[in-house]
């Protein structure tokens, strides 16, 4: 039986804005889609206010389950949704936003503002706020992106997040607990990563590397090591300072 996504298919066919899409009964095989995992967002260059780049991780290929290398694209654009709706362009097979679940931002993006981000993941219809946020310190999202090679970087972060639940990494964090605690308190910590040159050339790898604090959604310093639970920061310091919370989830 041929296996189609007529529930994908009416989330749509073309993108209205960015990632989003129209309501079109159109089917898809899910061999002709390319289900991406993971963004990563950074500044962008010259006339480019911002660079997206995409990944799917290892993907099967049709029915039989054919490993194919993941894959990335990349586009920059004057605009976040312009970027998703540059990807289209980009593949051979159709993009589609609904199973992204990792969002990598860029050291040099946060340093402006983190704020046209997370609004456009609040009010996309195929993303949302539900995405595991990382920011790559010293660094960009896109070198953070191909950090895994031909088999995706979703491992890695998988395996951090699912590390952070068991009290074994450092907390991760959703969009939407960074999202509330600036709109709440006007400041926020989200962990940190760092890409690292392994010993086998032209490989990198992703390591913990402590925790940004924004303030008013602008990086304004990093904590090093991890926090522990219950415990709240003053990202107006520098460096900033932390105390234990009468919060159970921490609070700023």
């Amino acid at each position: 039986m041929r296996v189609t996504l007529t529930a994908l298919a009416l989330a749509g066919m073309l993108l209205l804005s960015g990632c989003s899409a129209t309501l079109l009964p159109y089917a898809r095989e899910m061999g002709d889609m390319a289900l991406l995992r993971t963004m990563g967002v950074d500044a962008g260059e010259g006339d480019y206010q911002v660079e997206v780049t995409v990944s799917t991780g290892k993907r099967a290929y049709g029915l039989q389950g054919e490993s194919q290398p993941s894959l990335v694209l990349s586009a920059q654009r004057e605009s976040l949704s312009a970027a998703c709706l540059a990807m289209q362009g980009l593949s051979d097979s159709y993009v589609f936003y609904g199973y992204v679940d990792q969002l990598l931002l860029g050291e040099g993006l946060i340093k402006r503002s983190v704020w046209p981000v997370l609004d456009y993941f609040a009010q996309d219809a195929q993303l949302g706020l539900g995405v595991q946020l990382w920011v790559v310190r010293g660094g960009t999202a896109a070198q953070a992106v191909q950090a895994g090679g031909e088999s995706g970087v979703e491992n890695r972060l998988s395996t951090l997040q699912t590390d952070s639940e068991m009290g074994a990494a450092g907390a991760s964090r959703t969009a939407g607990e960074v999202f509330s605690d600036l709109l709440e308190r006007g400041s926020a910590y989200l962990p940190a990563l760092r890409v690292q040159e392994t010993d086998q050339e032209g490989q990198t790898a992703l390591l913990e590397a402590g925790y940004a604090v924004l303030k008013g959604g602008v990086l304004v310093g990093y904590l090093e090591g991890r926090v522990p639970r219950g415990w709240s920061c003053w990202s107006t310091r520098h460096p900033p300072m932390c105390w234990r919370s009468p919060y159970p989830r921490g609070g700023w």
